[in-house]
């Protein structure tokens, strides 16, 4: 028990404490950096999987390509950071 309370209530809490604020920091720019996509990447395959097209469409146009197409389709956000 000496050593659980070493780790996780004695000497070493300030590293939790420095960890848990990093992590925090992590999620922070993450939510950040997912609310701010406004542009996607929108990448048409073929049956055989080669790529056809690759166009840039905002938010408004993905609404539209969200029914299915006769093709393999990938949609990447164009993040921040």
């Amino acid at each position: 028990m000496k050593k659980f309370s070493r780790y996780f209530g004695g000497e070493y809490m300030p590293y939790w404490y420095g960890a848990f604020v990093v992590i925090v920091i992590i999620m922070f720019f993450n939510f950040i950096n997912a609310s701010s996509v406004e542009k996607y990447k929108l990448k048409i395959f073929d049956p055989s999987g080669k790529l056809i097209e690759e166009k840039i469409i905002t938010k408004m146009e993905l609404e539209r390509y969200g029914d299915p197409l006769p093709l393999s389709k990938a949609f990447e956000p164009i993040k921040k950071f």
